[in-house]
Parts: C-alpha cells; sequence; structure tokens
C-alpha cells in the first residue's frame, strides 16, 4: 500500500510541475491581455493566449526565467538582510516581472501584426 502510495505521488508531483509550467507561460500573456482590453473575460481566452505565446515564445521564456532566477537570488538575499529586505526585493521583483511582461506583449502583439491598444 506504501508503495502505491509514493507511485501515485510522484504521478502527481510530475502533473502538477507540467502544470505549473504552463500556467508560468500563460499567466503573463493573460495580464497582457487583460491590461490592453481591460476585460477579464479576454484573458480566459485559450486560443488567444496559446497564440500570443506561440508567436513570441522567447520573450515569454525569459520573462519566467529572468524572474525565476531573480527571486531565487533575492529573496534569500533580502534574508539575510533583516527580514526587511524581503520586501524591498518582492517590490523590485515585481517591478522586472512586470516589465518583462509588457515587453513581452507588447512584442506578441506586434509578432502578429497587431499594435497594442496602451503603452506600456
Amino acid at each position: 500500500m506504501a508503495s502505491a502510495a509514493g507511485i501515485a505521488s510522484i504521478c502527481l508531483s510530475c502533473v502538477s510541475v507540467i502544470f505549473s509550467l504552463i500556467a508560468a507561460f500563460l499567466t503573463p500573456a493573460a495580464l497582457g491581455i487583460l491590461a490592453d482590453t481591460g476585460q477579464l473575460s479576454a484573458a480566459f481566452n485559450f486560443n488567444q493566449l496559446l497564440g500570443l505565446v506561440r508567436s513570441a515564445l522567447g520573450p515569454y521564456l525569459l520573462q519566467v526565467l529572468v524572474t525565476g532566477v531573480a527571486a531565487i537570488i533575492l529573496v534569500p538575499l533580502g534574508v539575510v538582510f533583516c527580514v526587511v529586505g524581503v520586501f524591498v526585493a518582492m517590490a523590485y521583483l515585481s517591478t522586472v516581472s512586470y516589465n518583462l511582461t509588457g515587453q513581452a506583449y507588447k512584442l506578441a502583439r506586434a509578432a502578429q501584426g497587431v499594435s497594442a491598444a496602451t503603452t506600456f
């Protein structure tokens, strides 16, 4: 019984990693669409999300990697600096992440041949 639970745990962990990676790529695109159109329903249009990420896979990959690496580096440094540094690190990380999200969205819309409604 214990081995079945272990196998199920490993399988569900693999599924969780796959869904996390999908969410990591689609969330910035959804935020860009939400900021551009102002409509929450447009951000849940999965065909548009997939098309947006496919049209500019490089910028979205860069956004996910830079944000992840920066989080791995900055958050422990914030803890070292008397825990108050975590708030500064998270504020900086959010700024960098959303800047990269806006740039990736702008490049993806340009690759689709459509200009963004707003300027980031």
